[in-house]
């Protein structure tokens, strides 16, 4: 126990004022507390008997703890009564201000209550060192192109200068600390990485096996209903033939939902084979052209194309008329009746081909466009005919592109249309 010693406690910041006095008094010692430099001298010259230790913020408004500490020492009354200083600022200046205005310890906040209980203990079990201060001659010297002049004692200056270098210490096995923490939660962190890799992996295999076993009942009852329907199978009645094309609507929307799962679980996997062969784009963009054509008749929308003659390019083909055929059904989906698709093919620079899908539709807002190309991804621009989506084919899209060493971007406007630009090498660049 420490007897009840009095320490005056000078700090304008409420939450380190109660910290303080809540530390040194569970502590045992007796605390007073000034909210600043100024409160902290009047109680001094009320208090019959001067207090064991000061403990000074240095930035208070009226008085700083600079000035107080100087007042103290220059006072007979109170020079032996020993001063600690605490700043949020830990610049050498204001250590050589600390020792300039007379103090004894300086801690840097925010601080370790076991080190600042320890500077407190230290200084009060010597108090002969302050009551009889060491006379030295001034010393002059230049800091930061500043000149100081300080007379404090040999005891003193070393005692302050410890102080300081045990903050540092301290504040370095922080800092130590912290990074080891921080190794610590990187190491967490890939181990978890490692763990959600083998989830992702162990889900997308789930998920291949799943959409593999419904795609062959799917297509069954696709092939049957469209027989229903054609009245192959007899007569049917006109709500037996309405309900027998709903069913065949609905089993193709599935299976193309089962091709994009079964799509994007394999490039998920890292199994995206592509199975490169010389392709004629040409032919690849003319047999999309019709294939789409039938989705445009039903809206009234035009497809119209451009291609340039463009050398034979090492694709796989079959990926990328599934490219092709994709940005030709979404252009369709999103735009108007009675409207335009434009599909562009041409050389570029030497060794590339740019293919250009551009829609008349209603555009895609700048906010949602960054997330266009990630699987699941919906943007708010509807279908205008309420054709269904699975936000599976511009992901889809992007990985086989990027798979065969190309790029896709998005240029688009609310109101103005999209266009999407596929760049490809004719040749791979781990061939070249």
């Amino acid at each position: 126990m420490t007897d009840r010693l009095h320490i005056l406690v000078a700090e304008d910041s409420a939450v380190q004022a109660a910290v303080l006095c809540r530390l040194l008094s569970e502590n045992g010692y007796r605390v007073t507390l000034a909210r600043d430099g100024q409160a902290a001298w009047e109680l001094l010259e009320r208090t019959p008997e001067p207090p064991a230790l000061l403990i000074s913020d240095i930035e208070m408004p009226l008085m700083d703890g600079y000035s107080l500490c100087r007042k103290l020492k220059a006072d007979s009354r109170f020079r032996g009564v020993p001063v600690i200083l605490l700043t949020n600022l830990g610049d050498p200046l204001h250590v050589v201000s600390g020792l300039q205005a007379g103090a004894d310890n300086y801690i840097t906040k925010p601080f370790d209550h076991k080190l600042l209980l320890a500077r407190v203990a230290s200084l009060l079990a010597n108090p002969g060192l302050y009551s009889q201060p060491e006379r030295a001659e001034p010393l002059s010297f230049k800091l930061d192109d500043q000149d100081f002049t300080i007379c404090s004692g040999r005891a003193q200056i070393l005692n302050l200068l410890l102080s300081t270098f045990e903050g540092a210490v301290w504040q370095n096995e922080q800092l130590r600390r912290t990074n080891e923490e921080l190794s610590s939660a990187h190491r967490e962190i890939a181990a978890k990485n490692e763990q959600l890799k083998e989830l992702m992996a162990l889900q997308n295999q789930f998920l291949g096996m799943v959409t593999h076993d419904m795609r062959n009942p799917l297509g069954i009852i696709q092939g049957y209903s469209r027989i229903l329907a054609n009245g192959l199978a007899g007569e049917l009645t006109e709500k037996q033939a309405k309900f027998s094309e709903a069913i065949h609507r609905s089993a193709r929307s599935l299976i193309a939902l089962v091709n994009d799962l079964l799509e994007i679980s394999e490039i998920e996997s890292g199994n995206l084979r592509l199975d490169r062969q010389p392709t004629d784009l040409v032919a690849l963009v003319e047999q999309a052209v019709e294939l789409n054509g039938f989705l445009a008749e039903d809206k009234n929308i035009r497809i119209s194309s451009s291609l340039s003659p463009v050398p034979l390019a090492l694709l796989d083909p079959n990926k990328i008329e599934q490219v092709i055929n994709n940005l030709l059904s979404n252009a369709i989906k999103f735009s108007h009746p009675n409207s335009q698709v434009s599909l562009d093919l041409r050389a570029s620079r030497e060794g590339w081909v740019e293919l250009v899908v551009r829609d008349q539709g209603q555009g895609i807002p700048k906010e949602e466009q960054a997330n266009i190309f990630q699987h699941y991804q919906r943007t708010s621009v509807k279908s205008t005919a309420g054709e269904k989506s699975t936000g599976l084919g511009l992901a889809i899209v992007k990985r086989i592109v990027e798979g065969h060493g190309g790029s896709i971007s998005l240029d688009s406007e609310p109101g103005r249309g999209s266009v999407f630009t596929v760049r490809l090498p004719l040749i791979p660049p781990e061939i070249k």
